[in-house]
């Protein structure tokens, strides 16, 4: 497991996030379904797979769970490894606080909220902060225990992940929107896919890491993994996404620019290329513009969203062989 993620769930100081984000249910009588799972339920996906026990539904699905975003190179499922994460999860579990009982968690405003059957109310479970804590910044999560206790043990499961991907998120950049967290919690537990960040080049020979920096009305970060591929028998590099226009990205966001290797992103005096960005699992497109000149170190990239004219100046950047 890499340092940032082990950090983010054993609950150590993180600089430069921000406050929001919590996890949601649907409570009908005594029982509440994880919100993620029960849109999931309405538009006909699959049921989630479950044991009936939280412990063994935690590890059956970690594994899914880390595959989606885990890095080129990861090794996720080296027995040890699988270990640590699990260790790591529970470790998080444990630095849980439980409201007293009879109190109630502020309901956040993160969300669009589906239909309700009649009798049923959204509640809120858990909700996560940052807070300051002696000039560092901590992220608490604050759980409402008669809540949890009303939930299914693959609920609970679904929430506790639908957690560590926004934690997760929101320590390298802005976290996704909480739809977006949904959707892909909904479809990883109904076994449908989910586009797994960088699984097509997780064991590629060479892989060139790139980042990008502007500053602007906010601070951008962009980064990607770049491989050789070929696609539709055109020999060329695969650019997969991490972070885009500074929200770290938790499925496949890729492009392809044909007829380069990645030690073009390297070494070429001059390259400029302009190409379609797409994310599959959620239908949207960027386009990319990118530029290198490596006589006067310059590489330079700007992003704009399908439709759209380009505007505003290139962020500036570098990359390396990994």
């Amino acid at each position: 497991m890499n340092s940032v993620l082990l950090a983010l769930l054993l609950g150590l100081g993180t600089k430069g996030v921000v406050n929001g984000g919590g996890g949601k249910g649907v409570r009908c009588g005594n029982r509440v379904q994880l919100m993620d799972l029960y849109e999931g339920q309405l538009v006909g996906y699959p049921m989630p797979a479950t044991t009936g026990n939280f412990d063994a539904d935690l590890k059956m699905y970690l594994p899914k769970v880390v595959r989606q975003m885990a890095a080129p190179g990861s090794n996720v499922d080296d027995p040890s490894s699988i270990d640590s994460q699990i260790k790591a999860v529970y470790g998080m579990l444990g630095k849980v606080i439980d409201l007293p009982r009879g109190e109630k968690l502020q309901f956040t405003n993160d969300a669009t909220l589906p239909a309700l059957p009649h009798g049923c109310q959204f509640v809120q479970v858990a909700v996560n902060v940052v807070e300051e804590v002696n000039g560092k910044y901590e992220i608490k999560v604050y759980r409402d225990r008669e809540l949890w206790d009303m939930m299914a043990p693959v609920d609970q499961v679904g929430l506790v992940y639908h957690e560590w991907i926004y934690w997760m998120t929101r320590v390298v950049g802005d976290a996704p929107k909480s739809d977006d967290t949904r959707y892909m919690i909904a479809k990883l537990f109904s076994g449908l896919e989910t586009f797994e960040s960088f699984t097509p080049i997780w064991n590629k020979s060479q892989i060139v890491q790139c980042f990008f920096f502007k500053s602007g009305a906010r601070y951008q970060m962009q980064s990607f993994y770049a491989a050789s591929e070929i696609e539709n028998g055109v020999e060329g590099t695969g650019v997969y996404f991490h972070i885009l226009d500074g929200q770290y990205l938790i499925s496949r966001t890729r492009t392809f620019i044909p007829g380069i290797t990645p030690d073009s992103l390297l070494k070429s005096d001059q390259l400029k290329s302009v190409t379609a960005v797409s994310s599959p699992l959620f239908h949207r497109g960027w386009t990319m513009e990118y530029n290198v000149n490596s006589r006067l170190q310059q590489h330079s990239l700007r992003i704009t969203p399908a439709g759209q004219q380009p505007t505003g100046s290139f962020a500036v950047g570098s990359c390396e062989s990994k």
